[in-house]
């Protein structure tokens, strides 16, 4: 088990993300995490329906084969809403899948993925929203540098 905590720049609050890799599954707990913003709009059936749950108090991680391009990006809402993007290219190349292959639960402040993988060497990216306007925070894996964009593969790390 692995230990990461998230940083932000607008606040000394850390989160806590404990990451297992376990035959074809990698486990991802963040915990402490308290969710104030969410929107009963959006689907607990229909993932691909949910384009902008980002915009509210998300979970996400990015995972990515060592040496593609291309990378998954999955969210989970305080609702236990979830939403799954494969990006090709940052916002120009992009595909929703129709199902959702990723398992989430949320109990007592801890948000819980189960994501399956093959053997393939992965690299991930960790992150949270929380907030509203201007109280929003934006949580990274790495040093915030002042530009709000998790889109950036550059920066996910190697996952061991």
């Amino acid at each position: 088990m692995k230990t990461i905590n998230l940083k932000s720049a607008e606040t000394s609050i850390e989160i806590r993300v404990l990451l297992k890799k376990e035959e074809n599954k990698l486990y991802i707990n963040f915990a402490p995490f308290k969710f104030d913003l969410s929107d009963e709009k959006f689907s607990l059936t229909h993932p691909c329906k949910n384009w902008g749950l980002w915009n509210f108090d998300v979970c996400e991680v990015f995972l990515k084969k060592e040496n593609e391009e291309k990378y998954d990006e999955y969210q989970v809402s305080p609702l236990n809403q979830k939403f799954h993007l494969e990006i090709f290219k940052p916002r120009e190349i992009y595909f929703t899948p129709f199902k959702c292959n990723f398992i989430t639960k949320i109990q007592e402040g801890v948000v819980s993925f189960e994501i399956p993988i093959d053997e393939s060497k992965w690299e991930i990216g960790l992150f949270a929203c929380i907030g509203k306007g201007k109280d929003r925070k934006y949580f990274s894996h790495f040093k915030p540098d002042g530009i709000i964009d998790f889109h950036r593969p550059e920066k996910f790390m190697k996952l061991d």
